[in-house]
């Protein structure tokens, strides 16, 4: 039986890396975890791709899972699979 006072809205953010009027990439930014309950706040958990310019973020390729978007509670992509970005399970 699903309890829909605990169901949560999911929502992906995508950046464009848009240079000089053209889109570089399509590439995921961040996942919004959105609690339906009618509280406010809503859990983040950010894709970050590396340096500007270094070899992951020109590659597109993942750096790290985050729960800023800054890098504040990073995890590694090898250790992020384990559980949410930031969580003390690791």
């Amino acid at each position: 039986m699903c309890n829909f006072a605990d169901a949560m809205d999911i929502r992906s953010v995508y950046e464009d890396g848009v240079s000089d009027n053209e889109a570089k990439y399509v590439r995921l930014d961040y996942l919004s975890y959105i609690e339906l309950d009618g509280t406010p706040d809503a859990r983040n958990i950010y894709y970050n791709y590396g340096a500007t310019g270094g070899t992951s973020d020109v590659l597109n390729r993942l750096d790290n899972l985050a729960t800023s978007g800054t890098g504040q509670g990073a995890r590694g992509p090898e250790r992020a699979h384990r559980g949410v970005a930031g969580s003390p399970s690791d």
